[in-house]
């Protein structure tokens, strides 16, 4: 009797363990990608900066991996932006 009780709760660690190296796993991905998200976002954001432009109305979309221009308001002058958004080195879209 006191040898099954040893083997199932072995058993249960062994699964246990298992799923906790899986669960690591999938939590490391997810940093991972947050970080390179976050590199990517940052990096437009100095362009944008660097250029001279206004930043508060863009907004990152990292399930779409794309810029969106005039997220919050939409932009009155959209060709005058396209021209100023030319070498941006992201997909972006312009609302």
């Amino acid at each position: 009797m006191i040898t099954k009780r040893v083997e199932i709760k072995r058993s249960q660690k062994e699964a246990r363990t298992k799923r906790l190296k899986k669960d690591i796993e999938t939590k490391r991905e997810r940093l991972q990608k947050d970080i390179k998200n976050s590199a990517k976002e940052l990096e437009a954001f100095e362009w944008l900066i660097s250029n001279d432009m206004d930043y508060k109305n863009v907004i990152y979309y990292d399930h779409t991996d794309t810029f969106s221009f005039g997220w919050n308001e939409p932009i009155q002058d959209k060709e005058a932006l396209e021209s100023s958004l030319d070498g941006f080195p992201f997909k972006y879209e312009i609302k």
